[in-house]
């Protein structure tokens, strides 16, 4: 019955650990350990024990990648952050500062952000325009009108 007490221990441990040092490393191998510990319950042998761990926790790092993969996707439930670079590129915004290349001046906003702004072609884009994002370069936008 003591080796139920280690592996429980172990996997309490290790899910605890997680809390602190987040990183969904821990915590998958922390449910493996109890995995392993129901199986010593189970009065499986030490092969049973280790198989049950290697095979709960590696089941689990699959199936949270998979679904934190989707979770985190770019634009998820519709949602497209105006926070993110890689997002904005072919969305609309509305130009709040005159767009000129010459003058090195120029600012869009989507949403609540405002971000520096060019034009694509070298235009004169005048206030309150409304353009589409086509590339971003660092922070800059690089925008078109329609």
């Amino acid at each position: 019955m003591t080796i139920v007490y280690i592996w429980g221990g172990a996997g309490m441990a290790f899910v605890a650990l997680e809390m602190v040092v987040p990183g969904n490393n821990l915590y998958w191998l922390g449910i493996g350990c109890l995995a392993a510990a129901v199986s010593a319950a189970l009065h499986s042998g030490a092969t049973g024990q280790i198989v049950s761990l290697l095979l709960v926790t590696s089941v689990s790092v699959v199936l949270s990648q998979r679904y934190l993969r989707h979770l985190f996707q770019k634009g998820y439930a519709g949602d497209i952050s105006a926070d993110s670079p890689d997002a904005v590129v072919g969305q609309q915004a509305t130009v709040v500062e005159g767009i000129d290349n010459v003058a090195d001046r120029g600012a869009v906003q989507i949403g609540e952000r405002i971000w520096e702004a060019r034009s694509l072609g070298g235009d004169l884009i005048p206030p309150e325009s409304v353009v589409i994002i086509r590339r971003v370069t660092g922070a800059r936008l690089f925008v078109e009108v329609p």
